[in-house]
């Protein structure tokens, strides 16, 4: 049931299951990011907020001679605050992208 624009409200058969998704927030659900919060009446929706969450984004196309630490966080500066880098590189050479979150 959709209870505000970008907010639905699920119901649980099982509260094991509830728990289940609410350890392990957010979810990738189909390309979009989900994240879930136990439900209670005196919540105002207007005020409903979620908190920001580090992602990984994949960086594909960088150039080999801009393959770097440096670019790759300039790429990821983008999207926000840069927490990480990884595959920037491995023993055989390059790998196709970067990730960064």
């Amino acid at each position: 049931m959709m209870a505000a624009e970008g907010i639905c409200i699920i119901t649980f058969s099982k509260e094991l299951d509830f728990i289940f998704v609410l350890e392990n927030d957010p979810w990738d659900i189909h390309g979009y990011v989900m994240s879930f919060k136990r439900w209670s009446k005196d919540i105002v929706l207007e005020r409903f907020e979620f908190p920001f969450f580090p992602m990984w984004v994949q960086v594909f196309g960088l150039p080999l001679e801009r393959h770097n630490k440096e670019n790759i966080l300039k790429v990821g500066a983008i999207f926000g605050e840069v927490l990480m880098v990884d595959s920037v590189g491995n023993a055989e050479g390059r790998l196709p992208y970067a990730r960064v979150q």
